[in-house]
């Protein structure tokens, strides 16, 4: 009887090391179930992250071309104003130019017109 009550308390404490050991499996296999939720979260994350770096690099790639654009279009619009300011400048110098030969001509004109006042003046 001493050896079944040996046995039993035996039994006892094997029964109470298989539950310990069975809720330490369901432990573990909870914790690698985490894992496995905290991995697959963790590769969404590092897909939604190639996605964006992808996007951002597309993003800074038309920046650049935007840029060039812009910066060809001002160089054509300055060296447009420059040829614009050429061209007004020697307007304006054709323009003195005539505006002196108008003088010269007008100051001729009358001379001509005093010398005929005083031609017509004298025949009478």
């Amino acid at each position: 009887e001493t050896l079944r009550s040996l046995l039993a308390v035996k039994d006892q404490e094997i029964a109470a090391k298989d539950r310990e050991l069975a809720e330490m499996r369901e432990a573990n296999q909870s914790s690698l179930a985490d894992s496995d939720s905290k991995a697959s979260l963790l590769a969404d994350k590092a897909d939604e992250m190639a996605e964006l770096e992808k996007r951002i690099r597309e993003l800074e790639d038309e920046m650049r071309s935007k840029e060039s654009e812009w910066r060809f279009k001002l160089e054509n619009m300055e060296d447009a104003l420059e040829l614009e300011s050429d061209k007004r400048e020697v307007i304006e110098q054709q323009l003195e130019d005539d505006a002196r030969r108008g003088a010269k001509e007008l100051g001729a004109l009358k001379m001509k017109l005093m010398n005929y006042e005083m031609g017509v003046d004298m025949e009478f």
